[in-house]
């Protein structure tokens, strides 16, 4: 029985005493007027007889109100007890019903050190002592599982990651936590899992689950096993894709630059307005982007296996774009394209890798060129905008005026996909370039037709 409900029984029966005693002295004063009204007692002892009365009346009316207070005490107090025990009977089935899935459970009260069980699995109600299901502390119980039911290579990690102080503190900025172990399983190593879950979010109460794991741990083991396997697969594939590229690229190289060549010599022997030299400039040009292609193709696989490098050369900024626009100059002029650039640069010799800045140059020209209309105009310009930190920092802007880039390709050159989204190659290679050297591509559609690219460098410079 609680303290509250024996206050309550006590103070009942101190106020029957005072009930019976009251009745005791109203019925002596009843007498005692009696024998006033008979004449043989005086007026004084009537008077007292009569005030005697009252009070033992008043006092009569206070035991019975307060006995009335304390029945109804004592029955708020059992309704309390109930609600709260069946309170406690639901949480237990709810806890019963969410841990159907674990072999034992417990809950620990960390601020009483007591256990109680809430389910206890044959494995362990046959393999413990007999008297297991008595009350000891949790360690005690712990100690007992690991002696019988852990190997003894496992058993000091075991029960360090199950140590009530230890899940107290994993618990104190998680609302779970989950330790997997080997244990014996009839005489064969198995997977088993400990769950601690705290109970109304505080550490210092929670209820521990242990679960045979073991089935779904070794499928997970065996997909891991399957992923690593695919995945040595892939880069095994990857490895010889990028040695056959590597080795083969002089082997395609040395055809391809025996048909430009060849496509030379008949442009300069034909007529320059004869279909053979018009078809030898198309020859040519392909070659040239064939040629292109091959060098993006290897420098893209030689960034994916980290083996893509920068040069660091002092060259003048002029000099480099002239050589990319004289590389175009047969492409410009099969589609009558006219360049218009303005370099407006106080640093023009700087440090940096030359071929690399001219291959970006390229690739945005050709994409201009690409995309613009026969007989149109692209606009390139280079401007130095500031020195900072011993560097000097240039925007180059490529602009045509023909057909906009879709969304999808401008996506894709911004995607680790660069090959398999071909669509874009040379910028997504000037984009992988310009990020090794600490810079950035941006490429826009118009709305009104054509393509802003936007290429922002910076470099040493000379003195």
């Amino acid at each position: 029985m609680k303290s509250t409900e024996k206050q309550a029984l006590k103070d009942t029966y101190v106020r029957t005493i005072a009930l019976i005693i009251a009745i005791f002295v109203w019925t002596v004063s009843v007498i005692l007027c009696s024998f006033a009204k008979a004449g043989f007692l005086s007026d004084k002892v009537i008077l007292v007889a009569v005030w005697g009365s009252i009070g033992t009346g008043l006092t009569l009316l206070s035991c019975i109100v307060a006995t009335i207070n304390a029945k109804r005490s004592v029955a708020n107090f059992k309704r309390e007890q109930l609600a709260k025990d069946f309170e406690q009977t639901e949480t237990l089935e709810i806890m019963q019903a969410v841990c159907s899935n674990y072999n034992a459970v417990y809950y620990l009260d960390m601020l009483k050190e007591e256990v109680k069980f809430i389910r206890i699995g044959n494995r362990i109600e046959n393999g413990m002592p007999e008297n297991f299901t008595e009350k000891h502390p949790f360690e005690w119980y712990i100690k007992a599982y690991g002696d019988r039911m852990i190997y003894e290579e496992n058993r000091a990690e075991f029960m360090e990651n199950v140590n009530p102080e230890l899940i107290r503190e994993k618990l104190k900025d998680r609302d779970v936590y989950v330790y997997n172990y080997i244990g014996d399983k009839n005489g064969e190593p198995n997977y088993f899992q400990m769950r601690a879950a705290k109970v109304n979010g505080s550490e210092n109460h929670f209820v521990l689950g242990f679960a045979d794991v073991n089935e779904e741990l070794k499928e997970s083991e065996s997909r891991e096993r399957m992923l690593r396997e695919a995945l040595e697969n892939v880069e095994n594939a990857n490895g010889a894709k990028n040695e056959f590229l590597s080795k083969m690229s002089g082997d395609l190289r040395s055809p391809l630059n025996v048909i430009v060549s060849s496509a030379a010599r008949i442009e300069a022997r034909a007529d320059k307005e004869s279909l053979t030299a018009a078809d030898a400039r198309k020859i040519i040009i392909a070659s040239d982007n064939l040629d292109t292609m091959i060098n993006d193709v290897l420098d893209i696989s030689a960034w994916r296996e980290g083996n893509l490098f920068l040069e660091n050369q002092l060259f003048a900024i002029k000099d480099a774009l002239n050589e990319a626009l004289a590389l175009l100059s047969k492409r410009t002029a099969n589609k009558g394209l006219k360049i218009e650039c303005n370099l407006q640069a106080v640093h023009e010799r700087i440090y940096g890798d030359a071929q690399k800045f001219i291959d970006m140059l390229r690739h945005i020209l050709c994409n201009a060129i690409e995309c613009s209309n026969d007989g149109g105009v692209i606009n390139v310009t280079i401007i130095e905008t500031q020195v900072l930190k011993g560097k000097a920092y240039f925007d180059i802007f490529v602009e045509d005026h023909g057909t906009t880039l879709e969304e999808s390709v401008i996506e894709s050159i911004f995607s680790d996909d660069v090959i398999e989204n071909g669509a874009a190659l040379g910028l997504s290679t000037t984009r992988i370039i310009a990020e090794m050297m600490s810079g950035k591509l941006v490429v826009t559609g118009k709305p009104e037709g054509g393509n802003a690219v936007k290429l922002y460098l910076s470099f040493e410079f000379e003195d």
